[in-house]
């Protein structure tokens, strides 16, 4: 059964362009929507409807869908309907979270080298002490 066809037979309503893709075997996540939104692996989302339940009842937990082949945009469930939020950065349309946790981890590793590199060029600095 898709993730389409299950929400309506129980009667929640969906917003946004929501493929047919099977959830059948997932539980949404539990997180936490904040005044800029909701952060799921380090990639910040927010939409007109995050805002405005932000507003209605300030920081709370919300059910989420990611989908890691995709980190362009997410689910949320606000009072029982299904919304499909952007990402803030158009760049990850299309990217996978494999993807951006190896971006993340080489960016990383840059400057983690960047500070050893300055910190063998600059000996008398006490960086991290």
């Amino acid at each position: 059964m898709s993730f389409i066809s299950r929400n309506i037979e129980t009667g929640a309503c969906l917003v946004g362009n929501h493929p047919e893709t099977d959830f059948s075997d997932l539980k949404p996540i539990s997180k936490k929507l904040f005044e800029r939104g909701i952060v799921v692996q380090s990639v910040r989302y927010t939409s007109a409807h995050l805002e405005r339940a932000f507003a209605k009842s300030g920081a709370q937990n919300v059910g989420v869908f990611w989908d890691p082949s995709d980190l362009g945009a997410i689910r949320v469930l606000i009072d029982g309907c299904w919304h499909l939020v952007p990402s803030v950065l158009d760049w990850f349309d299309g990217v996978s979270n494999d993807l951006w946790t190896s971006l993340r981890a080489e960016l990383g590793n840059a400057t983690d080298a960047g500070a050893v590199e300055h910190q063998e060029a600059n000996p008398n600095l006490n960086v991290g002490v």
